[in-house]
């Protein structure tokens, strides 16, 4: 990867680490999807989808971040009254996520 996109990556892995928190934060505390942090965290990911998108590989440390908050989103509808709108912004991270890791 050239040295202007490894810069590019490191810009969005620092914006993807603090809008987790603030994406899992109200799931976890009012099982609540906060719609501004949500919509902020599909920019970075499609943002990344462009920047990984003809890479042949993305670095594994990150690969496990990106699919943790998929899976913490599935893991907090488990415990929600009303599991729907959480699911459904969860499903919309993973087709994200494919976007990025292929099939291609």
């Amino acid at each position: 990867m050239d040295p202007a996109k490894q810069t590019q990556l490191a810009d969005l892995k620092a914006r993807f680490d603090d809008l987790v928190l603030a994406v899992l934060g109200p799931l976890r505390l009012r099982k609540q999807v906060d719609a501004g942090a949500m919509n902020e965290l599909k920019n970075v990911l499609d943002e990344l989808r462009l920047l990984l998108g003809d890479e042949p590989y993305v670095p594994r440390k990150f690969t496990g971040e990106l699919w943790f908050i998929f899976m913490a989103m599935l893991a907090e509808a488990d415990h929600a009254k009303d599991p729907e709108p959480i699911l459904r912004e969860a499903w919309d991270v993973a087709e994200r996520l494919q976007g990025i890791f292929g099939p291609r």
